[in-house]
């Protein structure tokens, strides 16, 4: 498996923009069959440009609505998400709803 480590700027964070992932990985430039299935866990997201802000990143509110955002635009991301990676538990965060007390 080949690891694909996608980084997005502070600046696209702010605004809102992950065009440049879409165009990469939009369904319809996804491969099939066997070279889709060896995708499955092999993507790890990071961000880069908070590592002076003293907050964790999963709860800075623009990354919180950035990968929300992603998420709903790009719905597959935890197919490919590297289950092993620290990122992944970062995103899952961040994107999945919390659980009522």
């Amino acid at each position: 498996m080949n690891l694909v480590v996608y980084q997005f700027s502070r600046s696209k964070v702010e605004r809102g923009d992950f065009s440049h992932f879409l165009d990469l990985y939009a369904p319809e430039k996804l491969p099939q069959g066997r070279r889709l299935r060896e995708m499955m866990n092999s993507m790890t997201f990071m961000i880069e440009g908070f590592d002076d802000d003293p907050r964790e990143i999963h709860s800075i509110p623009e990354v919180r609505s950035f990968y929300t955002a992603l998420r709903e635009a790009w719905p597959y991301w935890l197919y490919f998400c590297n289950l092993d990676a620290e990122e992944f538990q970062m995103m899952c965060f961040v994107v999945c709803p919390r659980l009522p007390r």
